[in-house]
């Protein structure tokens, strides 16, 4: 049970942030419409910045930068919900251990005083 659960709780982290990770990056990438006047002038910022490397190069590096920054926000919004996640496992668990009762009499149960 030990071992178990403990493969059983990173498969399902891993499989929940990488998950949230697209769902995020999806609703992110929808704010970042092509024609949208923050991100011109974000693309505009990044092209000045790599000019020096040739306008073809500029251009897919400055893309290549703003997606790195919504990749970058949407694991972090993933992380966020993978606490959220375990936070509720824990307070289920804690509900469970409360419900616990006592422990059936057995040959290593220690005598009464």
């Amino acid at each position: 049970m030990r071992l178990g659960g403990a493969e059983i709780g990173i498969a399902l982290m891993a499989t929940w942030l990488r998950v949230r990770e697209q769902v995020h990056s999806n609703l992110l990438g929808l704010h970042v419409a092509s024609g949208d006047a923050d991100v011109s002038g974000l693309l505009a910022k990044l092209n000045a910045l790599f000019g020096h490397h040739g306008e073809g190069l500029a251009l897919a590096r400055s893309v290549g930068t703003l997606s790195g920054m919504v990749q970058r926000q949407a694991n972090t919004l993933a992380y966020i919900d993978g606490f959220w996640l375990t936070f509720w496992f824990a307070i289920a668990a804690l509900v469970c251990v409360s419900l616990i009762g006592q422990a059936p009499v057995g040959p290593f149960t220690p005598r009464r005083r």
